[in-house]
């Protein structure tokens, strides 16, 4: 059942603003519509030592001209207005972690017009809490006219079974259209918010998320209603019990493969799949024929949003593959592994994830998270026992007669040694089948991309300190003798890599 919300790009908004969002499907930026004076579009309100203040894009008074089409100024509104956050906000118990996100976009990011810096703000929050909800213009669809009409005709062609609106619409919005389009309509509460620790007198709800982010950072979820209940962050799952990872390691010691159950909560599948499809749908292969042959193994997930780079961000990673690599190890890749109805993928060929063998000694090891139920129908991944302890590739024949197929319940991962020969099956049903897979190598090895440059720097300053290890933030290279010549404590290349 699809929840979708239609709401005005709002600049820097409130908690509630980003609750809405969390609590839908698709959350659609409505910024066809009038531009407003005085009004949310383009400013909103901080703490200071004085109270409330605004802070203000100069945009000019011309009412008449939409969103969509406001055009903003210089750059040099961003420079103050990231002066007046730090002033106000540089004794905040959580500003120096938060900063690394928002700095950047303030003093290094440009927009010519105010819709294009609302969404891009608005993203950043979303991957700073975990928010994974799809996030469109509404000018991705058909626009009719009629008010109320329009938004009928928005939300249908979203797919949505349910439409959620502010409250403030009720003086307008016509319930029977939705209903005659078989949309429910329900009203959002934004009541019953708790108070937080926060700087500068008398509590405020009515501040940019800003001030939740500054003063709690990754505990902000607390103090919101839809995204704490939504969205428990990989970084909180507890660790596994005492006998799983000596279990994991010895099955990954001896046949070359494990199965761990319940990695993922059947919501976070649900999530993940959500971003996983959108990606899917939006990819275009290149004149390659690699291009071509890896349409069902995006390598660039975690460029596209946030949700896949919290998948890092679980500890219980660090316990069960720190054991085979060392803990210092890091991400080679990153992609998908979606099987398309009646189809296979690239992966379906045997082959191996290292080329490299030396007895006894893994180089890499292989991770996927089921985001399905993989089954002998929907084409489970199919490996080799033990194939992992020789430098001998096994014939075709050999392999169809004893391979091993990994079936297991959504949530699932499945680890396996690097050198465990292996491929995927054939997805013979009428569904999609997905999962997410990650190949870590011990930390002196190249990885397949520059990772470290190639995930935007607003998602890599978002997760947490495993996350950007994994990704290769301790193993960077210097580009100059100042980087070189750094005190250890600020090394780009930290010490003790194992």
């Amino acid at each position: 059942m699809k929840k979708v919300a239609i709401v005005q790009s709002n600049y820097i908004p409130w908690k509630g603003y980003f609750d809405l969002i969390a609590a839908v499907d698709e959350f659609v930026l409505y910024d066809e519509a009038q531009f407003t004076k005085n009004d949310w579009r383009n400013r909103n309100k901080i703490k200071t030592r004085k109270g409330l203040e605004w802070l203000s894009i100069p945009v000019g008074q011309d009412i008449r001209r939409r969103i969509r089409d406001v055009e903003l100024p210089d750059r040099r509104w961003q420079e103050k207005h990231w002066k007046t956050l730090e002033a106000n906000y540089g004794r905040a118990a959580h500003f120096a972690e938060v900063a690394r996100v928002f700095e950047p976009l303030y003093l290094q990011r440009s927009h010519s017009h105010l819709s294009a810096l609302n969404r891009e703000f608005i993203e950043v929050v979303c991957g700073y809490l975990g928010i994974s909800t799809r996030i469109s213009n509404c000018w991705d669809y058909d626009l009719i006219e009629g008010k109320t009409d329009r938004l009928v005709s928005l939300a249908a062609q979203a797919g949505a079974h349910e439409y959620v609106s502010g409250p403030s619409a009720k003086s307008y919005i016509d319930q029977r259209a939705f209903a005659s389009q078989g949309i429910k309509l329900t009203w959002f509460d934004y009541a019953g918010y708790p108070e937080y620790p926060q700087l500068w007198g008398e509590f405020s709800h009515e501040v940019t998320i800003l001030d939740l982010l500054f003063n709690c950072g990754r505990d902000a979820p607390r103090y919101m209603r839809f995204v704490s209940r939504e969205r428990a962050t990989m970084a909180n799952r507890t660790a596994m019990s005492a006998p799983a990872p000596s279990e994991h390691l010895y099955n990954m010691t001896t046949r070359g493969y494990s199965v761990v159950p319940a990695m993922l909560e059947p919501s976070d599948c649900g999530r993940l799949k959500a971003a996983l499809s959108r990606a899917l749908a939006e990819y275009r292969p290149g004149p390659t024929e690699q291009s071509r042959n890896d349409r069902y193994l995006m390598h660039d997930l975690l460029c596209r949003d946030p949700i896949f780079g919290h998948l890092l961000e679980d500890p219980r990673l660090q316990e069960l593959i720190a054991p085979l690599l060392g803990p210092s190890w890091i991400m080679y890749a990153f992609t998908s592994s979606s099987l398309p109805p009646h189809g296979t993928n690239y992966g379906n060929r045997i082959h191996v994830d290292s080329p490299r063998w030396v007895q006894g000694y893994a180089f890499n090891v292989g991770v996927m998270w089921a985001l399905d139920e993989f089954t002998d129908d929907n084409g489970a991944t199919q490996v080799l026992p033990g194939s992992h302890h020789s430098a001998a590739t096994p014939s075709p024949e050999f392999f169809d007669r004893h391979f091993v197929r990994l079936t297991c319940a959504a949530g699932s991962m499945i680890l396996f040694d690097g050198r465990l020969f292996h491929r995927a099956g054939d997805n013979r049903t009428g569904a999609w089948r997905h999962a997410l897979t990650l190949n870590a190598c011990r930390s002196f090895m190249k990885q397949r991309f520059d990772w470290v440059r190639f995930v935007p720097t607003p998602i890599a300053d978002a997760l947490n300190p495993q996350a950007r290890r994994i990704i290769g933030f301790d193993t960077r290279l210097p580009t100059s003798l100042e980087e070189f010549f750094l005190p250890e404590e600020h090394r780009l290349y930290k010490p003790g890599q194992d």
